[in-house]
């Protein structure tokens, strides 16, 4: 039996656009998830370093630390609620 590779476009931010062969569906979910993952990776990492350079300098005074404490806290708060307690099992609603 003859597969046909399904092809699909996928852009991510910041990307061209290019087009790969899929062979299962599942290997596209799973590559879908993958590059989900990597993109709030990289937004967290960017948004921590953000957060870093706010007070990291010699010259940060108290205020400062008091307002980039309480970021720190905002955005901790902000990324565990992006984790649900339970997984979502397939054909129900998350959280």
């Amino acid at each position: 039996m003859l597969r046909t590779a399904l092809i699909i476009a996928s852009q991510a931010p910041g990307t061209s656009s290019a087009l790969r062969p899929v062979t299962t569906p599942a290997s596209a979910a799973a590559d879908a998830v993958d590059s989900a993952i990597e993109e709030v990776v990289a937004s967290i990492r960017a948004r921590q370093r953000a957060l870093a350079s706010s007070w990291q300098s010699s010259d940060a005074d108290t205020e400062q630390l008091r307002i980039a404490l309480r970021e720190y806290r905002r955005f901790g708060a902000q990324v565990r609620q992006m984790s649900p307690e339970e997984p979502a099992r397939p054909g129900t609603a998350a959280g």
